[in-house]
């Protein structure tokens, strides 16, 4: 989510269901490999307005801290915040330390060279044997004026994107598609665009004014679609994703 000046105002407030689920199957990926325990340093580059490492700060054992960083805080620094013991600090730029955990959800489509991004992260921020998540939009051929809004360079292909990951000295540990009961609805939303002629120039489809027991069933939708995703490999979705260890 954009970042709106300052931390998200509550876990309480309704975030959009693509949002939250998102959040729900990183979160269980983590723990299936034993990322959210005590004492650990988190990464989460393009933070955006830190919704994603507010929930995380509660999950992750005392002790943890992790650093949020997005070029749109560089008017409001430092805010800190302190839950039980976990750190989460605001910064327009990355520390100047190392880390065992790196965040890189939906971050690398908007950096026009993105080899050298993850090259300079790898090289100057990631501890040894440290580990990266990340997750990119998925299939260039679903590129629509929405992706532009955003400031996308690129949709990637699976191959490309695990090829690119490798290619760092990412060695990927586990992989998969996301949201694919999306991939349809999104299909036919660009053949509209192609056949009307007409770019969508907004990020409309973030907007989610719907209420708590609609929001409720989608939730329970793409968590089963992610979750079946986990258990068919090779799946494709909407978005890419893969936990890797450097």
């Amino acid at each position: 989510m954009d970042l709106r000046e300052s931390l998200p105002p509550s876990s309480s407030t309704l975030r959009h269901p693509w949002e939250q689920e998102r959040f729900r199957f990183f979160a269980s990926v983590l723990h299936k490999h034993g990322l959210l325990g005590g004492g650990r340093q988190v990464l989460d580059v393009g933070a955006g307005d830190a919704w994603f490492a507010q929930q995380l700060q509660r999950r992750l054992g005392a002790g943890s801290i992790i650093d949020a960083v997005d070029t749109g805080y560089a008017a409001q620094l430092p805010i800190i915040q302190e839950v039980s013991g976990r750190t989460l600090r605001l910064h327009a730029e990355v520390p100047a330390k190392r880390y065992d955990l790196i965040l890189l959800l939906d971050i690398l489509e908007h950096i026009e060279d993105d080899r050298a991004m993850l090259d300079n992260l790898l090289n100057n921020h990631l501890l040894p044997g440290g580990h990266v998540l990340v997750s990119v939009p998925a299939w260039p051929s679903l590129y629509t004026g929405h992706d532009r809004w955003l400031g996308h360079f690129r949709r990637y292909r699976p191959t490309q994107a695990r090829s690119l990951l490798e290619a760092a000295g990412l060695r990927v540990l586990q992989q998969g598609g996301l949201f694919s009961s999306l991939l349809l609805p999104r299909a036919l939303h660009k053949a509209g665009q192609l056949l009307s002629g007409k770019t969508a120039t907004q990020a409309t489809d973030t907007v989610w004014n719907h209420g708590r027991l609609l929001t409720s069933t989608v939730n329970t939708a793409l968590w089963l679609d992610n979750r079946l995703g986990v258990h068919v490999p090779g799946r494709p979705g909407l978005s890419w994703w893969a936990l890797t260890r450097g």
